[in-house]
């Protein structure tokens, strides 16, 4: 108690935030945001037919055989024309492609992609192709003017 003469001073509380009503709303808040979701929608790429055009033909011959063919296609693209060699066996089976760079492509069973086999010189690449024990000639049978 304090002595008698002297002046009693009110208890005012520090001026701190209300922790409960502050720990509320930051509950709410994350709970809200914890249910927003952003959706993302990818546009699928067009795959709408395009015009292809044989430019040119060639035969691939060993040894006065024919062992394949090699055709220079343009697939006419408004966005992304691409022309590129498609290299087939003597009984039209498809064996690869051969792109502008001299890159030789594969398609194999299983996998997304066409996979890069060889990258030389186009007798180099038909070889590899084609699974040839030496180089082909490369003999031109039609062109396209």
């Amino acid at each position: 108690m304090p002595p008698l003469g002297a002046r009693m001073i009110a208890m005012i509380p520090p001026n701190r935030p209300n922790l409960i009503k502050l720990s509320a709303v930051a509950c709410l808040t994350l709970c809200v945001l914890g249910c927003t979701t952003t959706t993302i929608e990818l546009i699928p790429p067009d795959m709408s037919p395009r015009p292809v055009r044989s430019l040119a033909r060639w035969g691939v011959e060993m040894d006065g055989r024919r062992v394949g063919s090699l055709v220079l296609i343009r697939v006419e693209d408004r966005d992304h024309p691409e022309q590129f060699y498609v290299v087939k066996h003597a009984d039209g089976q498809t064996a690869g492609k051969i792109d502008l760079q001299g890159r030789a492509w594969r398609e194999e069973p299983f996998r997304d992609r066409p996979v890069l086999v060889a990258m030389d010189t186009m007798a180099q690449d038909l070889m590899v192709l084609l699974e040839l024990p030496r180089q082909p000639a490369i003999v031109l049978l039609e062109a396209d003017d």
